[in-house]
């Protein structure tokens, strides 16, 4: 029995750890800086800023984590194989970003292309959709913070959600693109730069064994 404890113990602690490197923190900070930006880009080069404002960061996110579990975190604290819970929770993780990532592509392109009012039957000024949206987010990042075991996912939940109500809030009081600037570019920064702490925290902490240092 102290022994099962003590695995369990073991494979949290492991598990957490593979999550102090910031990455995620980072990722989230940059996907928000893009929505900060978004308007400025599609004044450049027209509606069609979606193909170029949704998949680039979404690859440049993938690779980020790919290469940087691989090449900074996986270096420093091994590779752990999690049991079968873990794994299925990172799955339905995974499954849920998937998803999620469809209907926010959908519902963007449907807005840039003026279609959304025709496909859902109801005009995405007022309240009703951002707020619909809001509590979505917050359910999904909660329930990826449990899944994972990421108790901060949540608080960026509750961040991303009041984003989306604070770009229909400042809409009319400072205009466009600046509702959508101060919505999420003043949260994104702050959780790029607290990712860049952590990773930079997590490289000082767990440095190189000496033979990689070698």
């Amino acid at each position: 029995m102290t022994s099962d404890i003590n695995l369990t113990e073991l494979e949290k602690k492991a598990w957490m750890t593979t999550h102090e490197d910031g990455f995620v923190d980072i990722i989230i900070g940059m996907l928000l800086v893009n929505f900060a930006v978004m308007p400025v880009i599609r004044e450049l080069i027209g509606r069609w800023y979606i193909l170029i404002m949704v998949p680039i960061p979404v690859l440049f996110a993938s690779l980020l984590i790919y290469f940087g579990k691989r090449n900074i975190t996986a270096p420093r604290i091994g590779f752990v194989k999690f049991g079968s819970e873990r794994k299925a929770a990172q799955k339905i993780s995974v499954r849920l970003s998937v998803l999620s990532l469809i209907v926010l592509v959908v519902l963007v392109s449907l807005t840039a292309l003026g279609k959304f009012t025709d496909v859902f039957g109801v005009a995405i000024s007022g309240f009703k959709v951002p707020f619909t949206i809001a509590v979505g987010v917050v359910a999904l990042m909660s329930v990826k913070a449990r899944l994972l075991g990421i108790p901060r996912l949540t608080t960026y939940g509750f961040i991303i959600g009041s984003g989306v109500l604070c770009v229909e809030i400042l809409r009319n009081i400072v205009g466009d693109p600046w509702h959508n600037m101060i919505s999420w570019g003043i949260p994104g920064i702050c959780i790029l730069f607290y990712g860049i702490h952590k990773l930079l925290t997590f490289i000082n902490k767990y440095p190189l064994p000496v033979e990689e240092v070698q």
